[in-house]
This record gives C-alpha cells, structure tokens and sequence, in this order.
C-alpha cells in the first residue's frame, strides 16, 4: 500500500535549480547583434567558452600533476619494498647458511642421519610413484 501511494505521488518542480538573475548566455549571429547584447549586458557564448576552456585546461593540468605525483610515489614504495625484500630474503639465507654450518659442526653424526633418512624416504616415494605410473 506504501508504495502505491508513492507510485502515483506526482513530482515537484524544479524551481530551485533555475537561476533567479545573472547573465545569459547569448549566441549572435552577426557583429550588430553581439554589440547589442554586449551593451545590454549579456556575455557572449564565445568569451564563456574561452572561460570554460581555460578552467578545463587548469583542471585537466591539476589532473596529470596529480596522477604523476601517484605514480612517482607508487614507484617509490615498489622499490622500497623490493630492497626491504630483498635484504630480508639474504638475511633469511645467511641465518640458515650459518644455522647449518652449526649443526655441521656440532653434530656431524646427526647430519649424517637426517641426509641418509630423508635419501631413504625420497627414494622409496620415487619407487613408489614410478610402479603407479606404469600400471
């Protein structure tokens, strides 16, 4: 029922987006008419459309500024974040290179284990996997 009654409201007009007073836009023909409208006070298409033209020109500049400044700062966060992964993944590398020098040293017997147990378990899935393939 609610929306029936506003399906067949009927729309108010739209006297507030009409201007009130201020100048118009005239377009003349000939050079009479424009000097006629100059002097009556009414401004010529062709100097509004320079205006126009003139702040879409500023606009448009503001724009490219704009997106050049974005780009430049997107390209300079890429790169920071390139280096800081990059120093990170070498420190990550070092600390491994050094964890397994340690465990070489320390417990040789140990390493010698763990290869020849992951060897074992590598070789028995490849076995495994070869025997599936053929079937």
């Amino acid at each position: 029922m609610f929306m029936a009654q506003r399906l067949t409201k009927t729309p108010e007009p739209l006297t507030n987006q009409v201007p009130a007073e201020g100048p118009t836009l005239v377009i003349a023909s000939t050079a009479e008419t424009l000097e006629e409208d100059i002097a009556e006070g009414h401004e010529p298409a062709g100097g509004k459309l320079d205006e126009m033209n003139n702040r879409a020109s500023e606009m448009l500049e503001d724009a490219q500024d704009r997106i050049s400044e974005a780009y430049d700062q997107a390209k300079s966060r890429a790169a920071y974040a390139y280096e800081n992964m990059k120093q990170k993944s070498v420190e990550i590398v070092e600390q491994a290179r050094v964890r397994a020098h340690y465990w070489r040293d320390e417990y040789p017997l140990q390493v010698i284990a763990g290869v020849a147990g992951v060897a074992f378990l590598l070789g028995v899935g490849l076995r495994i996997w070869r025997s599936n393939r053929y079937e």
